[in-house]
């Protein structure tokens, strides 16, 4: 009977997917290569999330230089009285006929002073005002007063031309588009400061915009100086944010390419390996409307080889795939606050070998939707994000039905002598057990709770609160090629919990917290780095190392 191979084989099925079950409940998590994906793509988001608000505080303010709109006007005698028999007034393209009228009416048939002319030079423009139009005006041109009509002049600027310069990798047309202006067009000034701050809130060139007199009379240039990070740009970096069981030490890199059709259209290829991980991101990103809506695509691989750890023996390899459909779409726009509203569709794949024998595949089809924004303060930011996240059985024949709530802040603030002070906190609340580790909550390592391996607790539902108070440290920043040095203290804390009820209870269901401190620091005009010291302040059976733990990552801008 035992020599049957069938039966040995089934038998061996058996005891090891039991022996995985009990691992996988009661030792840390973290390592699958769902997980390790998963914490790629938050580093890679964190970095985006982090260029773009360095982006949006840098932006200056909208500058616009009026062009002269009034002509030399005549000086009469203020002293002689005219009597009125008519006021004539030029066509409008902004103000009613009859809200002039309501103006003029009341001065017909009366002998008037030349300053009640200006009178009512000055109530017209004051139509103007309360529309909000700053680039037209009413004026008495000069005039031989005849029979008593009297002539008053509207000039409303026109658009003579748009002169765009700097725009070297990025179309005149994606510009002019985004304006909303074009030649002969009435020149609002409210709206086109409106436009400016939206473009420069959304996209990477910084637009700074004067008015200068068109070639005939009551029309305006308008010239813009479109300032552009440049087209290519790559981030090399190394660090110990890794495992142990698929290699401690990981070395990556990303390579962007910012304006591949001239439409500020961005192509993103990463690569992050270790002894164990490969990882393999691209992604490409494009505006589709003047409004400022992104649609995109990205594509995530991984594969895992166990280096060391419980099941190294068994030669388990695993796979994951994940391909991400996305569009954004700006809700608020501002020089200090933007929301955006997001969508994504997600299919992933992973599969689990081993030695050759067993696979076991799982496929998760997702979509999700949310918002995300910052707010700038007088000195520093709040960020926040929500998403909810749903798969179904039905949907597009995924394998597990569950939703998922996530919320992010970070708050920065500079105090006094740029002292700096950092809280984020992280949520997420699922409505199932057991949803794929692609899914699932990480406590644990750099990113949340210091002093502890990368993942070390996973679950379904979990929050980590992290704060971080830094200081300069003045007699480094002093030393040539060293800049913005800086030393820190931290306390971390987070927990993974039970929200449904008769989960699964195991080990990887308990609070942990660390503290400590560390050094970051700017070398040159593109090296930067960080060295973290963390020492967890709860045990816990997971974690081999109750002591010092160091943290370290440095990069390379180019």
């Amino acid at each position: 009977m035992f020599k049957n191979p069938l039966f040995i084989i089934l038998f061996s099925f058996l005891i090891l997917t039991h022996s995985i079950s009990i691992y996988a409940q009661n030792q840390q998590g973290g390592i699958t290569p769902g997980a390790t994906t998963q914490r790629i793509d938050d580093d890679r988001n964190e970095i985006e999330k982090q260029r773009i608000i360095q982006q949006l505080k840098e932006q200056d303010p909208v500058v616009l230089e009026n062009a002269t709109l009034e002509p030399l006007q005549e000086k009469l005698d203020e002293r002689k009285l005219i009597a009125i028999k008519s006021i004539t007034v030029t066509e409008s393209q902004i103000l009613l006929p009859e809200s002039i009228t309501s103006i003029t009416q009341d001065y017909i048939g009366k002998k008037i002073s030349i300053k009640d002319l200006y009178a009512i030079v000055e109530q017209i423009n004051g139509l103007y005002k309360v529309k909000g139009v700053i680039s037209a005006k009413a004026i008495l041109p000069p005039q031989s007063i005849k029979d008593g009509v009297i002539d008053i002049q509207l000039i409303e600027a026109k658009v003579y031309k748009i002169n765009i310069e700097g725009n070297n990798s990025t179309r005149f047309s994606f510009i002019r588009d985004r304006i909303e202006l074009t030649a002969q067009d009435l020149l609002d000034i409210k709206k086109l400061e409106r436009n400016l701050i939206r473009f420069n809130s959304l996209y990477d060139v910084k637009l700074r915009t004067a008015l200068s007199p068109g070639e005939e009379v009551g029309t305006t240039n308008i010239d813009i100086t479109a300032q552009e990070p440049p087209k290519y740009s790559a981030l090399t970096f190394v660090d110990n944010a890794g495992r142990e069981e698929i290699g401690l030490y990981r070395i990556g890199g990303y390579a962007t390419h910012r304006s591949v059709f001239g439409l500020r259209d961005a192509m993103t290829i990463g690569v992050v390996v270790s002894e164990g991980t490969r990882n393999l991101f691209t992604s490409y990103e494009i505006p589709v409307s003047t409004k400022g809506t992104k649609v995109g695509i990205s594509f995530d691989y991984s594969n895992t080889n166990l280096v060391s750890g419980v099941l190294q023996d068994i030669n388990v390899e695993g796979d994951f795939f994940n391909v991400s459909i996305f569009a954004n779409h700006p809700i608020i726009t501002g020089e200090k606050m933007t929301v955006k509203g997001l969508v994504s569709f997600n299919w992933k794949k992973s599969t689990n070998a081993f030695e050759n024998l067993f696979t076991f595949e799982g496929k998760v089809y997702s979509l999700a939707g949310g918002v995300d924004g910052v707010l700038f303060l007088d000195k520093g930011y709040v960020y926040n994000r929500h998403m909810l996240t749903g798969s179904f059985n039905d949907f597009s024949n995924g394998d597990r039905t569950f939703l998922r709530y996530n919320g992010d802040l970070d708050w920065q603030s500079s105090w006094y002598k740029n002292v700096r002070l950092g809280v984020k906190g992280k949520l997420q609340l699922a409505s199932d057990e057991l949803i794929p580790s692609s899914e699932q909550f990480q406590l644990g390592g750099v990113s949340s709770i210091r002093g502890y391996p990368e993942g070390m607790l996973v679950g379904d539902n979990g929050y980590a609160f992290m704060t971080q108070i830094s200081i300069p440290v003045e007699w480094m920043n002093k030393i040539p090629k060293v800049k913005n040095f800086r030393s820190f203290v931290f306390t971390d804390f987070g927990q993974i919990f039970i929200l449904v009820n008769d989960a699964v209870i195991n080990q990887n269901q308990d609070f942990i917290a660390g503290v400590g401190g560390g050094i970051s620091y700017d070398f040159w005009k593109n090296l930067s780095g960080k060295v973290t010291l963390g020492v967890p302040i709860v045990s816990h059976p997971f974690n081999d190392k109750d002591s010092l733990r160091t943290h370290f990552y440095m990069q390379a801008k180019f």
